[in-house]
């Protein structure tokens, strides 16, 4: 019998892209789909909350609302979707993270983290797959610059000049998941498109639709991280 999954999101952007990226792929292993946004303390609901880390001890209230959560899910199988840009300070290894350059094996350190604390909470029974996204999502958008432009740009006209700029960022990083560790894919992002705004969807902020046609193929092509997740969820014994 299927098992649903439970999505632990950052925020509304995640949420998005579960029901428009990853929602298809992965129905053909679990049963449903359930995004859960990461509260900020005062809106514990989740659904299409604004969600995000809080400002102090994030990382500990963020571990905390995972392990009364599981409590409501011990049968599925739990995994997270949070950003790497900006990652909480409280968390253990956050000094030793800081000396790593590469941003995979940085966000893998996170996981394993993460791993540990929830397992010191929690049943062994419970499948729990910790995942931190090098370094933002936004990073997606620049898997295709052309789709990325045409969707986010506010102007027909300018589509190549965009275009090209998202494909100049792009060049300067191995991955997509690379950009970068002083300034993530929504600044870059901010400067291409004058009125881009992170916490903004759809024209003007981020578009899950780039991303949806984009598609999950292209991106997992591109980043390696994200493609292990996706593989690592699809491959469990359900």
């Amino acid at each position: 019998m299927k098992k649903n999954l439970c999505i632990f999101c950052e925020g509304r952007t995640e949420v998005l892209l579960v029901y428009s990226l990853l929602y298809d792929r992965l129905s053909k292993t679990y049963s449903e789909i359930i995004p859960i946004t990461l509260p900020t303390g005062k809106n514990p609901s989740g659904g299409l909350a604004k969600g995000g880390f809080r400002r102090h001890g994030g990382y500990a209230f963020a571990m905390k609302h995972i392990i009364n959560s599981v409590k409501l899910h011990n049968r599925s199988i739990i995994t997270t979707f949070f950003d790497l840009y900006k990652f909480p300070e409280d968390i253990g290894c956050f000094a030793e993270a800081e000396r790593i350059i590469d941003p995979i094996v940085k966000a893998s350190m996170y996981e394993q983290q993460m791993e540990t604390d929830i397992r010191k909470e929690i049943e062994g029974s419970t499948v729990f797959i910790p995942y931190v996204q090098p370094y933002e999502a936004e990073a997606f958008l620049f898997v295709s610059p052309l789709i990325s432009a045409m969707e986010l740009g506010d102007s027909d006209q300018n589509v190549n000049q965009y275009e090209s700029s998202i494909a100049e960022v792009r060049q300067r990083y191995k991955t997509p998941e690379h950009i970068n560790a002083k300034k993530g894919p929504s600044k870059h992002m901010e400067d291409i498109f004058p009125n881009y705004r992170k916490h903004k969807v759809g024209k003007g902020g981020f578009s899950w639709k780039a991303a949806k046609e984009i598609g999950i193929e292209a991106i997992s092509e591109e980043c390696e991280h994200f493609r292990a997740w996706i593989s690592k969820l699809e491959s469990l014994n359900v």
